[in-house]
């Protein structure tokens, strides 16, 4: 993208201006997620062989891949065809690794992170309530040290426990997606640690970030306008405090 605004003094701008139209917030958000999730499942093993169990927030259900930079047979509205498909044709020549990039393979996190723990217990609105209480029931099980692995759609943020109460496994809680709301944040660690009601507890809190331009600029924009009002009613000075340590651990 930078280089697409940036380039030949600014000649490909405006496929620039198409291509981060359709490669809009939602899109971002659900690729990023996508790319979190591949590179939390070895992760995710490591701490399973030390002996810890993992609970893993993540934001949406549906797939993240696409090919952003193929414009395929697209046609802009009053602009003459024949010089947008010269300057398409350019910049495919200039830069055919970005036409072939295509992220398509990349499933879903529930999908990726089912395909490489099949066992794990999954907590979303798809699942019957049935399911979502024998899987917690599972993962909370000392005995059951196959139930090491949680997946959780981030609005399930309240009303259940994961909690370690007897230090047998100890738990590392990964957030797939981006901490914009500080208070949610803390109510998914909430899942499992509660400081000073379960003292043998020890768990970890893991969030993911690709180092992206456009990562760090979804992440400064949502912050500063979802973590001001609500939060700052509710808890004053504490809520600035916890957006500035958020913001400071994301830098």
């Amino acid at each position: 993208l930078n280089w697409l605004r940036e380039a030949e003094d600014r000649k490909y701008v405006r496929l620039y201006d198409v291509i981060v139209k359709r490669f809009d917030y939602l899109s971002r958000q659900r690729l990023l997620e996508a790319m979190k999730a591949e590179s939390a499942i070895p992760m995710i093993q490591k701490w399973h062989d030390l002996g810890k169990k993992v609970v893993v927030f993540y934001d949406f259900n549906e797939g993240g891949g696409f090919a952003p930079f193929n414009l395929g047979n697209y046609k802009p509205d009053g602009e003459d065809p024949q010089a947008f498909g010269q300057l398409v044709q350019d910049f495919y020549a200039a830069r055919p690794d970005l036409k072939d990039l295509n992220t398509a393979e990349l499933p879903s996190p529930l999908e990726a992170l089912l395909s490489a723990f099949p066992k794990a217990g999954v907590y979303n609105g798809r699942v019957s309530k049935k399911k979502r209480a024998a899987d917690m029931e599972a993962f909370n099980d000392d005995n059951n040290k196959d139930a090491n692995l949680l997946i959780v759609q981030s609005a399930a943020n309240a009303g259940w426990s994961a909690h370690d109460k007897s230090g047998k496994f100890k738990r590392v809680l990964i957030n797939l997606g981006l901490p914009t709301a500080p208070t949610k944040a803390i109510q998914q660690e909430g899942r499992i640690y509660r400081q000073g009601q379960h003292p043998e507890s020890d768990s970890m809190f893991v969030y993911m970030n690709t180092g992206t331009s456009w990562e760090r600029a979804a992440f400064a924009g949502t912050i500063a306008r979802r973590a001001s009002t609500a939060e700052n009613l509710a808890m004053g000075e504490q809520a600035r405090g916890l957006r500035d340590a958020f913001i400071m651990a994301f830098e």
